[in-house]
Order: structure tokens, then sequence, then C-alpha cells
């Protein structure tokens, strides 16, 4: 197997495919789970948009099912959580 030169594992996809493996790094068995829509975007949740400038913002992907795009200001999918409720005092007291 060719080493990953970088911290993707883009990279090692074509000898994934040669060595007989998957056709993607993701497991074929939870293909399907996965919200398909955002497959392909890079999520810019930095201070600037230098990130903008790699290969993983534009272009077609190493796998060729997709196209990358990047999402200079992305917004949240859902609102904030609501936290549980606290325990009982009496639930955690280790006596003194």
């Amino acid at each position: 197997m060719t080493p990953c030169t970088r911290t993707s594992g883009w990279p090692r996809l074509p000898s994934w495919k040669r060595d007989g493996l998957e056709s993607t790094p993701v497991p074929a068995t939870i293909e399907g789970e996965e919200h398909n829509e955002y497959s392909y975007q890079f999520w810019n949740c930095s201070d600037g948009t230098e990130s903008r400038q790699g290969s993983w913002a534009s272009g077609t992907s190493p796998d060729g099912k997709g196209e990358f795009t990047y999402l200079e200001d992305p917004q949240p999918l859902a609102g904030a959580p609501t936290p549980p409720s606290p325990r009982p005092a009496d639930m955690c007291n280790t006596g003194s």
C-alpha cells in the first residue's frame, strides 16, 4: 500500500481498489447511514478562508462520485440541545 502523505485517507484510495478492498474508505456495511447531501461539503469553521484553497474544497472527489463544495459560513443544522435535568442532591450524597 502506498503511504498516505496527507491527513485524509483519500490518497490511499487507488491502492485500496488495487488490493481488492472497498471502493471508498467507508465500509459498505454503514453506507446509507450517512447524510449524503453533506458528503462532499467542506464546512469552514475557522477564522479566515485559507481552507478554501485546498483540494478538499472544490473539484471532483477522488472516488468520482461527487463534487466538493466549500461553505464559507455554515449554519447549524439544529437548535441548541436541551441539557438533562440535574440529579437530585441526595442521589450523589457521599456523606460526611
